[in-house]
């Protein structure tokens, strides 16, 4: 449980990964800004904001690369 919240670390993860692949398949931006609070330690909080990381950085790679993207790489 986070913060008083009935919400596990587990479930962020299934949260994360549902919002950031439907803002990609949306063609959606996402900005990640780090928060806090999620927990009394510490590295409870990095390990969720570093999971939120992780699913982002596995949605990029499985989806095609943008537009913006591929047009920045191309110059």
């Amino acid at each position: 449980m986070l913060s008083g919240l009935d919400v596990s670390a587990e479930a962020l993860k299934k949260r994360d990964k549902l919002v950031i692949e439907s803002a990609r398949k949306l063609k959606i931006p996402v900005a990640i800004v780090l928060g806090g609070g999620y927990t009394a330690e510490i590295e409870e909080t990095v390990s969720i904001h570093l999971n939120t990381i992780k699913t982002a950085i596995k949605v990029w790679k499985r989806r095609p690369q943008s537009l913006v993207t591929s047009l920045i790489q191309s110059e």
